[in-house]
């Protein structure tokens, strides 16, 4: 009992680093297209950010489903959660607060898939 919730926290908080990764990767892909003059960069930079959203989004649904009663939940939850880490960790695991996140609902997601004492 105590793995999930543990886990439960991990995968809060990384879905939220994820989220919040996005958020500086938004803002830094305009700060570049205005700075720089560099629209393909910027433009580029701006949807990362929306895949990092995306990706941010569906792990804080499969936490929250994960952390439900049931013992089949948690184990589909725990298995999506490696899933869409590793792929986000090859796929767009770019800046420090998205790869802690990915990285921390990996860690959620192993924990998840453990059994309940």
């Amino acid at each position: 009992m105590r793995s999930h919730g543990l886990a439960r926290t991990f995968g809060y908080l990384g879905g939220i680093l994820v989220l919040l990764g996005s958020v500086f990767t938004f803002f830094f892909g305009i700060v570049y297209a205005a700075v720089d003059r560099s629209l393909r960069e910027g433009l580029g930079s701006t949807a990362t950010a929306l895949e990092q959203l995306v990706f941010g989004v569906l792990l804080l649904f499969f936490v929250a489903l994960a952390s439900s009663r049931s013992t089949d939940r948690a184990t589909a939850g725990g298995v999506v959660l490696v899933v869409v880490s590793v792929i986000g960790l090859i796929l767009i695991g770019s800046g420090v607060l998205v790869l802690i996140g990915f990285v921390l609902t990996l860690v959620a997601g192993i924990l998840f898939l453990l059994p309940r004492a």
